[in-house]
């Protein structure tokens, strides 16, 4: 009986160990996960944001019918992004691993828990909300006007790994002059439209970014940020 009784808690006490290994293993790869949304969205924002400025330049120049050459080129520029569309990239695989998994869970207390699982929730409402605007965006994104047309061929080459996904690419170009463009109301509000779905998306990431470096230096995990492989 002795025997038996210090085998089940030698049994125990491995099975205690090996779950605290595992939930040593989740939580850092949380850390990571958190750490790799951060540098992923903030480089996001450092390319979209000054496009996003050019762009609302753009819809002053078309507000303001301006027909100088800056301001053609400025509206030109814009009409080649009206049919992108983006969508943030970022994780939530370790977290929701962390707060869904009632091994991990046994080894955390109440607050850590509750720290959790208020950060998970908060990182997937805001995903689904990305998501909708970007399938909403997608559905509109070829829903042109009849003054932009697609014009030759251009290279994707050398534009991150876009020549591997779709290849060359026809260009949008714009088929009248933007002094009678920017007089037709449909026309304008295509302009409208796009700055307010990719603004959308622009505050979201910003909104995870600061929420997730709040939730980190909560942990004490701030300073393991861009540390990690």
């Amino acid at each position: 009986m002795i025997g038996v009784f210090f085998g089940i808690q030698i049994g125990n006490w491995n099975e205690t160990r090996l779950d605290q290994v595992a939930y040593g293993q989740a939580y850092d790869r949380m850390v990571i996960e958190a750490g790799n949304n951060i540098e992923t969205l903030e480089e996001t924002l450092a390319l979209h944001v000054p496009m996003m400025q050019n762009f609302r330049s753009a819809i002053e120049d078309i507000r303001a019918c301006r027909d100088d050459e800056e301001s053609k080129g400025r509206i030109e520029a814009a009409v080649e992004s009206i049919s992108s569309t983006m969508s943030p990239n970022y994780h939530n695989t370790a977290i929701s691993h962390l707060t869904t998994s009632e091994r991990l869970l046994e080894r955390q207390t109440t607050e850590r828990r509750e720290h959790y699982l208020k950060y998970a929730k908060s990182l997937s409402s805001r995903m689904k909300f990305s998501q909708t605007m970007f399938e909403n965006m997608e559905a509109r994104a070829y829903d042109l006007h009849s003054f932009i047309d697609y014009g030759p061929y251009y290279s994707t080459a050398g534009k991150s790994n876009l020549a591997d996904i779709w290849g060359d690419q026809r260009s949008l170009v714009l088929v009248v002059e933007p002094a009678i463009a920017c007089q037709d109301d449909a026309f304008r509000k295509l302009f409208y439209r796009w700055e307010s779905g990719h603004a959308y998306q622009l505050t979201l990431m910003t909104a995870i970014i600061a929420e997730t470096k709040l939730f980190l230096e909560e942990l004490g995990e701030d300073q393991r940020v861009g540390k990690n492989p």
